[in-house]
């Protein structure tokens, strides 16, 4: 098997105990697809894919700073690779937003909202 199998299937195993509701579970596996894949070229949407993943997850438990990290992380790579249009990419965009309000910075999750909007509308509609 490649890296690359190996972390999908981490993946998947990882919706699995999400869909189980074992966000902890599901979080260290997807830790480990993330060093699986490293910080492989070609692979950077599904590393910011996977870091998305991780920021809802330390969400649901509550775990702020790292869920805030791991967006940041994540929408810094989708900007990077030019994602900045796409509609994952809006859904991460508001997804830190909601952080943002659990941390109190408000005047960023006012831009974070206006930006994830912005990008929904034009993918999805309005």
């Amino acid at each position: 098997m490649s890296p690359e199998e190996i972390a999908s299937g981490l993946i998947d195993i990882s919706a699995i105990y999400e869909s189980l509701n074992e966000p902890d579970q599901a979080l260290k596996l997807l830790q480990r697809a993330l060093k699986v894949y490293g910080n492989a070229p070609g692979q950077q949407s599904t590393i910011a894919g996977i870091e998305s993943q991780m920021g809802v997850l330390y969400y649901m438990l509550g775990s702020y700073s790292d869920s805030y990290n791991s967006f940041t992380s994540a929408i810094s790579k989708f900007r990077a690779i030019g994602e900045k249009k796409s509609a994952l990419f809006g859904i991460a965009l508001n997804q830190m937003g909601l952080v943002c309000v659990q941390l109190y910075a408000i005047n960023k999750t006012a831009d974070l909202f206006e930006e994830a909007r912005t990008i929904l509308e034009t993918e999805c509609g309005p």
